[in-house]
């Protein structure tokens, strides 16, 4: 009886030794999914006092052809991210709404640094395109539902709800521009910059 008792639990013992490695890759799998996706404000640590600072207004509140809707641009003294010597603020209605990063001076490499970048944090864009398809299409973007990240399309006929959106531009004039749309929702400083702007000019 000790014997076949003994037995038994060796084979009890075996049998919890095998599941170890399984669980091992359910729990990698399972943190890996749990991992809190950045918002493009933490991926790329913008500070809008820094920019702001570091920066000075090139051209003021420039009108498009819809009265609502200005434009502040902004020359950077120093090159954000070592990219972009430039940002440019929409504003609706009097409040800050848009922020877009911009360069006509990009080195190939530094912006596919970049856009490698935000790939592997969001995943393909609404297009599915990766970061390789850029070099046909130079055009990538994603929007955003919620704060979890979870993706929707940019069309007439979506009814759902935009969070913010990223948009990587370099079709026009030999630019290279990071639109982030909707941005005022993740960084409330960037409305008091405006207002701080226009109530000391």
């Amino acid at each position: 009886l000790t014997k076949v008792l003994a037995d038994f639990l060796s084979v009890i013992y075996l049998l919890t030794l095998v599941p170890k490695p399984r669980n091992e890759i359910i729990h990698k799998h399972v943190v890996t999914n749990l991992r809190k996706i950045r918002t493009i404000k933490e991926l790329l640590e913008i500070d809008i006092d820094f920019l702001y600072e570091n920066s000075v207004s090139k051209t003021d509140s420039v009108p498009e052809s819809n009265d609502s809707r200005n434009f502040i641009l902004f020359e950077l003294k120093s090159k954000f991210l070592g990219i972009f010597d430039q940002y440019q603020i929409s504003i609706f209605n009097g409040r800050a709404q848009h922020l877009e990063l911009i360069t006509t001076n990009c080195k190939p490499n530094d912006r596919h640094k970049l856009i490698q970048l935000i790939v592997d944090e969001y995943g393909t864009d609404e297009n599915n395109q990766n970061a390789t398809d850029w070099y046909t299409s130079n055009y990538l973007s994603w929007w955003f539902k919620n704060d979890k990240h979870d993706q929707t399309y940019d069309e007439p006929e979506n009814n759902e709800k935009l969070y913010y959106g990223i948009i990587l531009d370099g079709k026009h004039n030999n630019q290279f521009n990071l639109a982030l749309i909707d941005y005022f929702k993740l960084d409330t400083k960037l409305n008091k910059m405006i207002k701080f702007k226009i109530d000391n000019n």
